[in-house]
């Protein structure tokens, strides 16, 4: 008697099929839309916020209107610290 050994022959059932191909499709729709497809055109809608932001960004200060102004000619320089005294003795160390 002679034994056959056969391979088996793998069946492709259609399951893997339609899995395989839904996992392709997947990767290769999102390979496009990442890196080929163009971008689509967002409208900007600038907050109130914002748009005080870029008037003052534009705005001029004029130093000598400041400096020449009569409430800045009407302020009073602050009182300094007073000054550093002397703390304790000049030698710790010495006994009275």
């Amino acid at each position: 008697m002679a034994i056959i050994i056969e391979e088996r022959k793998r069946k492709i059932s259609l399951v893997n099929l339609v899995v395989y191909a839904v996992i392709a499709l997947i990767v290769f729709s999102a390979v496009y839309f990442l890196f080929f497809a163009s971008t689509p055109a967002v409208d900007v809608i600038i907050p109130a916020p914002l748009l005080k932001t870029t008037q003052i960004a534009t705005f001029e200060l004029d130093p000598s209107a400041v400096f020449d102004s009569r409430e800045f000619k009407l302020l009073k320089k602050p009182m300094l610290p007073p000054g550093s005294g002397t703390f304790g003795r000049d030698n710790p160390f010495l006994s009275f």
